[in-house]
């Protein structure tokens, strides 16, 4: 993506998230941070459906190169619903793609790099690139 994630674009982020993955060859997503700035409520509400039906679905979730604010945003409603919801919403969990369990189906790294590493460790060797323009 290359926009924040919003009220504004979460619903066409989510259509396009659905459509891709009704492939049932798809067995890993990595979603490129680095240009998404800004993240809103209804955003990441998106985004935890959209990892929520990944996880049904048994597709890894990778969130790469997340920028420091929108990190902030994710900690800040994963803590949220920690204490309101029991954490069953949790986006992302940080994880260091070195000492991850190959059991994790999503978590954030710091890179590109790193994410196509970690999904070569836990899929097929099946890596698509998706723009959302």
């Amino acid at each position: 993506m290359d926009a924040p994630l919003w009220f504004a674009s979460s619903g066409k982020f989510q259509h396009k998230m659905t459509k891709f993955c009704a492939d049932p060859n798809v067995h890993a997503i990595i979603l490129d941070f680095s240009a998404i700035d800004f993240i809103d409520l209804a955003g990441l509400e998106k985004l935890a459906e959209v990892q929520q039906m990944l996880e049904e679905q048994n597709v890894t979730f990778i969130a790469a190169a997340v920028k420091g604010p929108v990190r902030d945003s994710i900690k800040a409603y994963n803590e949220y619903d920690s204490k309101h919801h029991s954490g069953s919403h949790q986006i992302f969990p940080w994880l260091d793609p070195t000492s991850s369990s190959p059991n994790e189906k999503y978590f954030m790294v710091a890179t590109l790099h790193q994410a196509v590493k970690a999904v070569e460790e836990r899929t097929k060797p099946v890596v698509s690139h998706v723009t959302m323009v």
